[in-house]
């Protein structure tokens, strides 16, 4: 698994699968994505130029409930478990204990995916 740091708290996991979690600032049409899993609904997090440039026709993109009504094949809530094809992952909740920017009651969420056996942890914005 080869694992890149692009543009903020965008990643990229390349394997049997193209992951990016928060695609933001990307300007290439790589149009390589096979899912997208975006942690919450700020500008840096969820950038639609970004994902635009990343998805292809049979990208998955997976939400958080704040943004249930944008583009999405799976909305998700903190501390559960759910498979998209052959990918098992649970959400963690994301949010900070002293800052109005990312309150606990928003549901924002990190990921915990297991992919070939290893567990891969975005935390996305928490404490």
């Amino acid at each position: 698994m080869k694992i890149e740091v692009l543009n903020h708290a965008s990643i990229k996991l390349s394997g049997n699968d193209i992951i990016y979690f928060d695609p933001y600032d990307i300007k290439e049409k790589y149009h390589d994505a096979d899912y997208i899993f975006i942690t919450h609904d700020h500008y840096d997090h969820y950038d639609e130029e970004s994902i635009a440039n990343i998805k292809k026709l049979t990208t998955k993109i997976i939400v958080p409930k704040c943004l249930e009504s944008r583009q999405n094949d799976l909305v998700v809530e903190p501390n559960k478990k759910y498979q998209i094809d052959n990918i098992e992952f649970e959400t963690i909740p994301s949010y900070n204990n002293n800052k109005e920017f990312h309150p606990k009651e928003k549901e924002y969420v990190g990921y915990n995916i297991l992919l070939n056996g290893l567990y891969y942890y975005v935390m996305g914005d928490t404490d």
